[in-house]
């Protein structure tokens, strides 16, 4: 342990001796590293191995050996358990090179000049983290330096020592060993090195995570005690104590190594150490860093917001909005004010959206990896769709269970058997209380409609209620900041499918209706949230009515103001929406909205769909039956179908095809979705879903208008254009792996000069050119684009092998992991590799599954027979069953209208969704 030296200005819950540096000798120099002033000497295990070993002379020829006793076990666990998996000393031994011996000298963080050493260790490849009492200021910091590798060898020897400057000037945050007023400090310090050694060292990832270690559990210290070589403690050194904002363990350290990270058994960073108290040591928690950087961030500290970047994970006691919002008293400093932050709870209120996917049926599968994510994000209200009462009342028993959370209460939206997909809604009881609450009889017949009592705006393929998933209402209240709030909430999920486009407008009518009949009763609140899973994007336009009723869309705009997140990067949950009333919106008086973005891969676990997450931060009865089969007087039908378009009614104004043309041609809009209605009309103009004849008329207009055959060039189209997003990237198909046009041109660009090197050196080497050659050539430097369809189903034959319709973007190494496999859908839900699931050669893509599925039913229609029996009996259904699911987006449509540009036709399954259920499929 190191030497406790009092410090009288600390804090008197403090009274720790800071293994501060003392002024002193300077450190030692090159030649004499210090080899012999190690605990153990290299050399000691082989010279003392005579002394210490066991002496057999006076034991006699019979004596007895536990093996003679059949009832001895032959191994056993003694005391804890210290077994670790082998990895355990390799990963050890990678975080210890990222540490460091830092030499400085100058005036010491209590005023002293002179020379002295601690610990560092890198958390980026050119920022070092240490004890503000160790750098306490950009001067000293200037003067220091790191040496990397400062440890010695088996032999005895010193390993090759590499010595960098740390650059203040470049970056420096630093939090003091005492804060103003005598109050604890973080002491911590982070400064720039030069020449980004983290390249050859590697650094330790910062955390976030509060709940890392438990009482009694291990924790290793990577140090250079008394300024020797490096050292590690990894015996006896468990913990004692934690809070929130420290840990105490009995780690053994010494004056030199403060700054040292402390690690878990799983070689995390939990902690930087920084202190000894009695017989055990102290370190901050790097969770209460990450609050302090987090709080600096927010007051506009450039530096702050830097290193706040570098953290993964949530803190679980704040959750995942952490400190963000919450206002602590601006004369704290240091460990205070993250007190303040950590006790701020009562200042906001955080609800979350989630379609978590068949939750209904498949909740005890997802059950722990679902009670875990809603832990981590630790909010107050959890909307869950695609869910049912028992599965939700389960999740709600097991967080209490086994994480021994604070009690959750839970209503559905609805009374139905767990087979059939509801909303429901889960609350943290101790935060929150949430009610159910009664539409008003009125607006309950509304909800009961049928969308055919609106036969003059035009048939669908389908027809059905217009809320086939009921949407219940909720009064949600709070107390924020010590006052009563309280707003309506409506979780919705509305019909999927380009099909139920006309149910999703007459489903926001409805909605905006029923908004403005309960503002005229006073008994109920005017703040309201309507959040979930709407099956359309703003850009559809199906959900005009409720914006246009006065209802704010908060949507990936909002997400960069940082007013909203989507809990994946960059915003592609769109097909999730919240509308909130004015009183929400940040600039009034009652709440405002405030959000972070952040990217969690793990939600591939769970859902291919991520929460949409608000926090609510102040500025300023059982439900009775659905009543069923009302009529809709008159005036109730023409006030409810108010602004909802006509199928197929002409556009007001549009463009002449001629017009249209020239506009879906001009590459200056990404997509003009009036240009493309009137193309769209034209193209398909005389022909009627489900005539006679219809499959072979649409085949033979495929055909027919498919002018422009185009050779397989992904650079030439696919990447400039075609494949293009809104954002201005291409997103691989599978991975959802986003980059630039420019990557992909640039990466084909590169497998053609590795082509061609590799061709001329096979030819000049005697391999003669042949279809042969090409086709293992192109297999060993593949272009960045997928055939939907497998080439070598059709033999590579054009026209079929440029044919952008079934052409995506999508990186080698996952156009070789599906290989040529067909679609499905797996049986049993497996954790997918990053591109999909190979089983028995077939491939269930992660991601993409609509536009692949409508590529492949194009291609059967095209190319009739070109396919074989691949895709016949449940292989089609999955492939209809996806079309279903995952509607064509405005990223679809756009590629439908450059591909019409191009090459003359367009794919039916995009235009006309419902078709799918009229069109034939041939193999």
């Amino acid at each position: 342990m190191a030497d406790s030296v009092q410090e009288a200005n600390l804090s008197r819950e403090q009274h720790m001796a800071v293994e501060r540096p003392e002024a002193g000798p300077a450190p030692k120099s090159a030649v004499d590293w210090g080899i012999k002033d190690l605990a153990i000497l290299p050399g000691d295990v082989q010279k003392t191995r005579s002394l210490r070993g066991p002496k057999f002379e006076g034991l006699s020829a019979d004596a007895s050996t536990m093996f003679e006793d059949l009832s001895v076990t032959l191994e056993q666990v003694v005391g804890s358990n210290d077994l670790r998996p082998a990895w355990w000393l390799e990963e050890g031994a990678a975080r210890s090179r990222a540490v460091c011996k830092i030499e400085a000298s100058g005036v010491d963080y209590k005023g002293r000049s002179g020379t002295w050493s601690g610990s560092g260790f890198l958390v980026a490849p050119g920022i070092l983290c240490t004890n503000h009492h160790v750098l306490n200021s950009k001067e000293v910091a200037a003067r220091s330096r790191a040496l990397f590798d400062f440890a010695a060898l088996p032999d005895g020897t010193v390993r090759q020592v590499s010595t960098f400057r740390l650059r203040p000037d470049l970056l420096f945050w630093t939090s003091p060993v005492v804060a103003t007023g005598g109050k604890g400090g973080l002491d911590v310090s982070f400064v720039a090195v030069e020449g980004e050694p983290g390249s050859a060292y590697g650094a330790i990832p910062l955390q976030r995570q509060a709940f890392v270690v438990a009482d009694e559990d291990k924790l290793n210290i990577v140090q250079h005690p008394d300024g020797r070589l490096k050292e590690v403690a990894i015996r006896n050194n468990k913990v004692v104590f934690q809070n929130t904002q420290v840990i105490h363990y009995e780690s053994d350290t010494e004056a030199g190594s403060s700054g040292a990270p402390v690690m878990n058994d799983g070689w995390e960073l939990v902690a930087l150490h920084h202190a000894a108290k009695d017989k055990s040591n102290e370190g901050i928690k790097f969770s209460a860093i990450a609050a302090a950087l987090e709080l600096e961030a927010q007051a506009g500290n450039a530096e702050a917001a830097r290193l706040f970047e570098l953290f993964g994970g949530t803190d679980e006691l704040v959750g995942f909005f952490g400190t963000l919002g919450r206002a602590v008293a601006q004369n704290d400093s240091g460990m205070e004010r993250v007190v303040d932050a950590y006790s701020g709870e009562d200042q906001d209120l955080d609800i979350g959206v989630w379609n978590i996917e068949w939750f209904n049926k498949r909740w005890e599968d997802k059950l722990d990896s679902v009670a875990r994510v809603v832990v981590e994000m630790n909010l107050d209200v959890w909307v869950f769709v695609e869910s049912s009462l028992e599965a939700t009342e389960a999740l709600a028993r097991h967080l209490e269970t086994r994480f021994q959370t604070k009690p959750w209460g839970v209503l559905a939206s609805q009374d139905a058997a767990s087979e059939r997909q509801i909303t429901t809604v889960m609350w943290n009881r101790s935060t929150v209380e949430v009610t159910a609450k009664t539409w008003p009889a009125k607006v309950e017949r509304w909800l009961q409609v049928d969308s055919r009592q609106f036969d003059e705006l035009g048939l669908e393929a389908i027809h059905g209620k217009v809320f086939d998933r009921y949407p219940a209402l909720y009064e949600v209240k709070t107390k924020i900041r010590g006052m009563d709030s309280t707003f309506n909430l409506v979780p919705i999920h509305l019909k999927a499918m380009d099909e139920g486009s006309l149910r999703r407008q007459m489903a926001a009518r409805l909605l905006a209706e029923a908004v403005a009949e309960l503002a005229k009763d006073e008994s109920f609140d005017t703040d309201w949230i309507i959040a979930g899973d709407a099956n359309a994007t703003l850009a559809s336009g199906d959900l005009d009515p409720l914006t246009s009723a006065g209802l704010t869309a908060l949507t990936a705009q909002d997400a960069l103001d940082k007013q909203i997140t989507y809990v994946k990067a960059p915003f592609k949950s769109l097909i999730d929406h919240v509308f909130i009333s004015p009183n929400l919106v940040p600039d009034g008086r009652d709440f405002m909205i405030v959000a972070l973005d952040r990217t969690i891969d793990r939600f591939l676990e769970v859902s291919d769909h991520r929460p949409i997450l608000l926090r609510l931060a102040a500025t300023g009865t059982a439900r009775a039956e659905p009543t069923a089969g009302q009529p809709l007087t008159e005036d109730e039908v023409r006030r409810l179908s108010r602004g909802l378009r006509r199928r197929n009614e002409p556009v007001t104004g549009a463009p002449t095809m001629a017009e249209a043309r020239a506009r879906l041609v001009d590459r200056s809009t990404y997509y003009d979705a009036a240009a493309d209605a009137v193309v769209r009309e034209g193209y398909w103009n005389g022909i009627t879903a489900g005539a006679t004849g219809f499959t072979s008329t649409v085949t033979g207009l495929l055909k027919r208008t498919h002018s422009t055959p185009l050779s397989y060039e992904p650079s030439a189209h696919i990447y400039p254009w075609v494949d293009l997003r809104s954002n201005g990237k291409i997103q691989s198909i599978y991975s959802g792996f986003e980059a630039t046009p420019e990557y992909f041109i640039q990466a084909d660009a590169e497998a053609d000069r590795l082509r061609t090197r590799a061709r001329e050196a096979l030819l000049e080497s005697g391999v003669l050119e042949s279809t042969e050659l090409e086709a293992m050539l192109e297999a060993q430097f593949q272009y960045n684009c997928e055939h939907v369809v497998p080439q070598s189903w059709f033999n590579k034959k054009e026209p079929m092998r440029g044919d952008l319709h079934h052409l995506f973007a999508c990186e080698p190494r996952c156009n070789s992991f599906r290989s040529n496999h067909p679609l499905v859908q797996h049986e049993f839900e497996r954790t997918m590799q990053d591109c999909g699931r190979v089983e028995d050669e077939t491939f269930e893509p992660k991601g993409g599954k609509g536009a692949v599925a409508r590529a492949t039913l194009y291609f059967m229609l095209r190319y009739p027979g070109s396919v074989g029996r691949r895709y016949a009996g449940q292989r089609l259904k999955t492939l209809l069953a996806w079309h279903e699911q995952y509607a064509p987006d405005e990223w679809e449509k756009h590629r439908n209208a450059a591909i019409y540009v191009l090459q003359g036709n367009r794919n039916p399954l995009i235009d006309f969704p419902e078709w799918a259920l009229r069109l034939q499929f041939e193999g």
